[in-house]
Parts: C-alpha cells; structure tokens; sequence
C-alpha cells in the first residue's frame, strides 16, 4: 500500500503562472556569463539540437560534475530553500508515529527497514528514527535505513545527522560501480546509501519520498494547430535578452510525444494547452509499488501537486525567490508540481493497492 499526500492550496492556479518577469527596457541587457554547465548545455545544443526539457533538467540538477544537488548544502536559510523537516521536527515525529501505527496495522512484523528517496539533509530520518525510539517493541525491529541518494556531498551531511561524530573512515564502501556505502549506528541500525531501490536488498519495508517526485524531470507539450508539439530548449542568441537559453516548440512530433500523448484522456485539450509528463516519475513509483508488493510494506508520498495534469508549473527557485528557469543553469533548483493522478494510476495498475 502506498499512501500520498500533497499540501494544502489557496489557489487552484499553478503556482508557475503566480510569478511574470520583466526587464526595464532602458536598462543595458547583458548576456549572463556562461558557466561550466551552461557551455556544455550550450555546445550540446550546438552539435545535436534543442533538447528536451527532461534532458535539461537531468543536467542541471544531477551532472555529476556542477549539477545543482552536486553542490553540497542548498536547503535552509542559508541555502535556497527550507523544506518542512527543517521548519520543525515535529514534522519528522509526525511521520514516525504515522509509520508506527502502520506497522502495528500491518502484524508488527519482526523485521523492518525504511527505505527513503531524497533525504536532503537526513533531518527527516533523524527526526523520525528519534521519534521511534520511543517505542522500543516497533524500534527493535529496524535493521537497516536505506537512502537513495547519489550526491556525495548530500550523503556527508546524511551521515553527520544520523551518525553523529562519525567520520569518513567509518563508512564502508563497495566496489565503485555500485555506489553502495554503509555505516553501523551504536543502536545497530545499519545505513545504507545506494543510487536506486534496485540495490535495495529484498525485505518487509516502509518507503518514505517527501518532495522527491516534485524535483524529477518533466517533458513539457503544447498542442499547435491540433497537433501535440514538444516544447524543447534552445540556444537564446537575441542580445537583447539575458539568458543563454529560450523555449521553442518542436517542428515536428518527437519521440516522446508519440510515446506519452497517444492517450484518449489527451485528445480533449484545445490549442495553446500545455501538458507536463514525468516518464521518470512513473518508472520511481513503479519499481517502488513493485518492491513493496514483492516483499510487504507501505509507503508514504509527501509533495506539491495536484490530482490532475498540468502545464505550467515548471519553476526556478534561488535564495528563497523564484526566478525565471532559464537564468544560470545548476545554479537554482528546477522543479514542477505533481501529477498525483498518474502516480495513483500506476500504484493501481501494479498491486491495485492505495489508500
């Protein structure tokens, strides 16, 4: 079973559409310099073409060599953005205790692991784990944390609030195709790190992904002339305009409209209607429904979203400000709302299980 979550909304518009952003036009506009990244965004769409939106977001966040999340700390007062685990621990307890009544529900099995996608700054795990101790019967039964996570700056930070006064030399590490590391807490609960829950050995488990789908890569379509066109990214070359890159709408039908718009449900949207599709949402949420229909458990899906599709929710967020996507790509987080309909649509498909 898997249970999802989305906060709470003033306003039925997409939060994108919330925010213009304008130049003076009698300022100088200067073209903003081209960062490591932006040159090989920029030299890829020189020697390939426009890539999609998808394409660009998996560069900007998770190149492993300047990708946003590869910076190290970006969450906080400091950072440039707070998520609720660091607004109040609370949070984390709630969360606990929310598992813990699972586990009681589910015939408090003997053996239990937590398995939890993005941990940002392990705060939330933390918050939670201390929560849990409370309750020795349910916190005996925890033999292992697994994270997935592949920034090894965030997995230091992990490490730092889950293992307290550990060091680098403590942690274990497999052969280095894996990216498996471990380290043994003085409770004896093992943490472990891994890049995807297909490293994540088979066993009863609870799966915790808060404000993890939100930062996942989204194709971008809007509908020309009757026809689904992809909306791709391109080189900005008008000097008159900051940013290095624009974006424009596929000549033609791409590959991935073939693959994701061939579907009764969009045959109704009007010209000038955009869509946003995430194929590696639906691949988490199914290989996470297949883990737990495999081995048992339940899973928690906390997020900014919707029970629909939507089309303009991409967004940039720097020092606490939105500011326009394109601006100094791996500099800003990227991220759009949740199409919760479809992950609830997977879940069903593969263990017709959802609460």
């Amino acid at each position: 079973m898997l249970r999802i979550l989305r906060p709470l909304t003033n306003s039925s518009r997409p939060i994108s559409q919330a925010y213009r952003y304008y130049s003076s036009p009698t300022a100088k506009i200067e073209k903003e310099p081209l960062s490591p990244l932006a040159k090989h965004l920029h030299d890829s769409i020189k020697i390939s073409g426009p890539l999609t939106v998808a394409h660009f977001m998996r560069q900007v966040l998770v190149n492993p060599l300047s990708g946003y999340y590869m910076l190290g700390d970006v969450f906080g007062k400091q950072g440039d953005f707070i998520t609720s685990p660091e607004i109040s621990q609370v949070f984390g307890e709630l969360c606990g205790i929310w598992y813990l009544t699972e586990w009681m529900r589910l015939g408090k099995p003997e053996k239990t692991q937590i398995i939890e996608f993005g941990p940002g700054r392990g705060t939330l795990m933390n918050d939670m784990l201390r929560a849990l101790s409370h309750f020795p019967h349910f916190y005996k039964t925890i033999t292992d944390i697994r994270l997935i996570e592949a920034s090894p700056g965030l997995r230091k930070m992990q490490r730092a609030a889950l293992v307290k006064g550990s060091e680098d030399k403590d942690v274990l590490r497999q052969d280095k195709g894996s990216g498996i590391e471990t380290i043994t807490r003085d409770d004896g609960i093992t943490i472990s790190w891994c890049d995807g829950i297909e490293l994540v050995p088979d066993q009863w488990s609870f799966v915790m992904a808060h404000e993890f789908f939100d930062a996942l890569p989204i194709h971008i379509f809007e509908k020309v002339e009757s026809e689904w066109k992809e909306v791709l990214i391109d080189i900005d070359d008008d000097n008159e305009k900051e940013y290095n890159f624009r974006f424009v709408t596929s000549a033609q039908p791409t590959a991935a409209t073939k693959a994701f718009l061939d579907d009764e449900r969009f045959k109704s949207f009007k010209d000038g209607d955009r869509v946003e599709i995430s194929p590696d949402s639906w691949n988490y949420i199914h290989a996470i429904a297949q883990y737990l229909n495999r081995n048992g458990g339940t899973g928690l899906v906390i997020d900014y979203g919707q029970d629909y599709i939507q089309g303009h929710t991409l967004r940039a967020i720097k020092n606490h400000k939105i500011i326009h996507p394109m601006s100094d790509p791996g500099t800003a987080d990227l991220s759009a709302d949740v199409d919760f309909a479809y992950l609830k649509q997977v879940i069903k498909e593969r263990s017709g299980k959802l609460v």
